[in-house]
C-alpha cells in the first residue's frame, strides 16, 4: 500500500511539473518585441506630423524620405563628429601636444560641420518645395514643439525611475 502511495504521489509530482512546465496555450504566439524607443519616437513624430501638417498621400511620399535623408545625414555627422572630438581629446591628453596634429583635426572638424551644413540646407530647400508656406510654418513649430515635448518627457521618466529607486532602497533599510 505504501509502495503505490509513494508511485501516485511520485506520478502526481510529475504530472504537475509537467503541467507547469508546459504553455497554457500553446495555441497564442508569444508577445511581439518591442520596438526600440527611438524607433517608437519616429513613428510617433511621423504619425503627428501627418497630422499637423495635414499632408496629403502624394506629399508623404516625397517628404518622409527627405526627412529620412536629413535624420541619417544627422546621425554621420554626429558619429564622425564625436570620433573626431574623441581623437582631439586624445591628442591633448598627451604630454607633448603636437599642433599640427591638432590643427588637421580642427581643419577636419570645420570641414566636416560646413559639408554636413551645406548637405542639411540642401534637403531643407527640396523639402519646402514639397510643402505650401503655412505647412513650412507649421513644420518648423513643430520641430520646436515635438522635441521640447520628448525632452520632458525623457526627464520625467527618468525622474520617476529615481523616484521609484529612492523608495526601493528605503524599504530595504
Amino acid at each position: 500500500m505504501k509502495k503505490h502511495l509513494s508511485a501516485l504521489s511520485g506520478l502526481l509530482i510529475l504530472g504537475i511539473a509537467i503541467a507547469f512546465a508546459q504553455p497554457l496555450n500553446p495555441c497564442v504566439p508569444p508577445p511581439p518585441e518591442r520596438p526600440a524607443p527611438k524607433e517608437l519616437i519616429e513613428t510617433l513624430r511621423k504619425v503627428r506630423l501627418i497630422e499637423e501638417l495635414k499632408l496629403t498621400e502624394e506629399q508623404s511620399v516625397k517628404f518622409f524620405p527627405k526627412l529620412n535623408e536629413i535624420r541619417e545625414a544627422r546621425e554621420k555627422f554626429d558619429q564622425e563628429r564625436k570620433a573626431l572630438i574623441d581623437e582631439l581629446r586624445d591628442l591633448l591628453g598627451k604630454e607633448k601636444k603636437p599642433a599640427d596634429q591638432i590643427n588637421a583635426k580642427i581643419d577636419k572638424l570645420f570641414q566636416l560641420e560646413e559639408e554636413f551644413n551645406k548637405q542639411e540646407s540642401g534637403l531643407k530647400k527640396e523639402l519646402r518645395k514639397i510643402l505650401s508656406p503655412e505647412q513650412q510654418a507649421r513644420f518648423i513649430l513643430f520641430q520646436l514643439r515635438f522635441e521640447r515635448e520628448m525632452r520632458e518627457m525623457i526627464q520625467d521618466i527618468r525622474e520617476r525611475r529615481q523616484e521609484r529607486i529612492r523608495r526601493r532602497e528605503r524599504r530595504e533599510w
